[in-house]
């Protein structure tokens, strides 16, 4: 429950420091959507590699708002025990 991310360069840091910290991350298809306005929720499935190369499966819901082409804040909810069940 992290205040929302704004700004794009806090976005991509964001974004950086969670692939830095594993050994690869891939983004599974079928994820879905829900538009209204300039708020989008996006259903997002990751499956991540830890160093160990422990697998997990990651599914997040993640809130924007968007200005014209670009996300300006952005908050993501997920159960971070998820990242305890391996593949």
């Amino acid at each position: 429950m992290n205040a929302p991310r704004a700004g794009r360069d806090v976005l991509v840091a964001g974004e950086r420091k969670v692939l830095a910290a594993h050994k690869a991350a891939r983004t599974l298809p079928g994820s879905s959507f829900l538009l209204d306005g300039d708020q989008v929720v996006i259903h997002w499935t990751f499956e991540f590699t830890r160093s160990d190369d422990k697998r997990f499966l990651m599914e997040e819901l993640a809130l924007q708002r968007w200005q014209g082409e670009r996300i300006v804040e952005e908050r993501f909810f997920y159960d971070p025990e998820q990242r305890r069940r391996f593949i």
